[in-house]
């Protein structure tokens, strides 16, 4: 009895010893994103562990395998083993296909393995593909110049660049000292991916407004395409207060000028507009004169040389006058408008002349005349006066 008791005690030694020379691989994962949206990848890293401290674990294979949907890369791994209480890392590149919806796909690994003896372990990894909404502010754009005291629609851009629909976008312009608006917010229902749309607003510019851009603030707000993800956005844009620019350009004075000459002729530019101009250069032809600046409702008058062609016809004739400025912004504008200059002709002018001349004998004849008679008339006087015959003999 006792020899069959010492064999029993040996067999369970024996199958101690050979439990402890065992060993089971522990894996764990780690994926580098949550999500990837279609077309996009991610990094799926795996943790190989080999908790005993007597077996080691020996020629691990791995093979990937993937659902519709998603690629892996590279498909086999080999590793030589796991030391006794050792750590190894192995990743995987998963990618999500272009044309995929939103989903969950699962990448399984299969690790095979010795430890003495060989064994298998399989390790599933969900796959989250999501589409999602990426909304961009494109630009603006108006019906008209928004100017001073100018009541304009503008139009806001706006963009998804991103795999999936957004829905349920809110715009709401932010407060301005520029402008006041009858309604500050506009709502879109659903805008799908790579599509744009504009979203309109009527705005009134302040009349006291300075010309300048301002910088408006806009918040958008939407959802993902199963409303369970909301965005919001703070963006801003350019809001452009130009104004207009009008001008009055009268003739005030001119010399007498025959056809191939040369006179001055005063001109005086009027900015009637509500925007003032810079750099302001203006006369007849390429003979500019520089002037300066001239305000909103403001004018300035100056000379300028007025050359005569030699086939310019005789009488009023309408001649380019060119002005060449630059806005608030620095923009570049060349505009021409008609002055209305008369030229002489020279048979006129001679006779002119002429008239000028007797004209300028005559009338010192005359004064001589004049002043002859005056004194004439005062001598007899004075010799008629009593006093003139006191002390004379009758």
């Amino acid at each position: 009895m006792k020899k069959y008791l010492a064999v029993l005690v040996f067999a369970i030694l024996l199958s101690q010893v050979a439990l402890s020379a065992d060993s089971t691989l522990y894996v764990t994962y780690t994926a580098a994103d949550s999500s990837i949206r279609p077309g996009a990848e991610t990094t799926v890293t795996f943790s190989l562990n080999n908790p005993s401290s007597t077996t080691d674990i020996d020629n691990i294979k791995v093979n990937f395998f993937t659902e519709d949907g998603l690629t892996v890369n590279p498909t086999d791994i080999s590793i030589g083993g796991v030391g006794l209480l050792k750590t190894k890392d192995i990743s995987v590149v998963v990618k999500a296909d272009k044309d995929s919806d939103s989903s969950f796909g699962n990448l399984r690994a299969q690790f095979n393995y010795y430890s003495p003896n060989q064994k298998t372990l399989s390790v599933n990894v969900p796959i989250k593909i999501e589409k999602l909404p990426t909304l961009q502010l494109v630009g603006t754009t108006f019906d008209r110049m928004p100017g001073p005291g100018s009541t304009v629609q503008m139009n806001i851009t706006l963009k998804n660049n991103g795999d999936g629909v957004a829905k349920d976008i809110q715009l709401e312009l932010g407060e301005s000292e520029v402008f006041v608006s009858e309604t500050n917010d506009a709502f879109v229902k659903s805008l799908g991916s790579y599509v744009q749309t504009n979203v309109p607003f009527e705005i009134t510019i302040n009349p006291d407004a300075e010309i300048g851009v301002y910088n408006i603030p806009i918040t958008i707000t939407y959802l993902d395409e199963n409303k369970g993800t909301s965005y919001t956005m703070e963006k801003t844009f350019g809001l452009k207060v130009s104004g207009q620019h009008q001008f009055i350009i009268t003739k005030e004075s001119q010399v007498t000028i025959t056809p191939g000459g040369s006179g001055i002729v005063e001109v005086r530019i009027s900015n009637s507009g509500n925007a003032p101009i810079n750099y302001l250069s203006a006369g007849f032809g390429n003979e500019l004169v520089y002037m300066g600046a001239i305000d909103s409702d403001d004018y300035e008058t100056e000379n300028f040389l007025f050359v005569s062609s030699g086939d310019i016809g005789w009488g009023a004739q309408d001649v380019n006058f060119t002005m060449n400025y630059r806005d608030s912004f620095d923009n570049l504008y060349e505009e021409n408008y008609p002055v209305k200059v008369v030229v002489t002709d020279p048979f006129t002018n001679i006779i002119v002349i002429i008239v000028g001349f007797v004209v300028s004998l005559i009338v010192p004849v005359i004064g001589l005349i004049v002043i002859y008679k005056i004194y004439q008339r005062f001598f007899n006087k004075k010799k008629d006066h009593p006093s003139h015959h006191k002390g004379k003999k009758r």
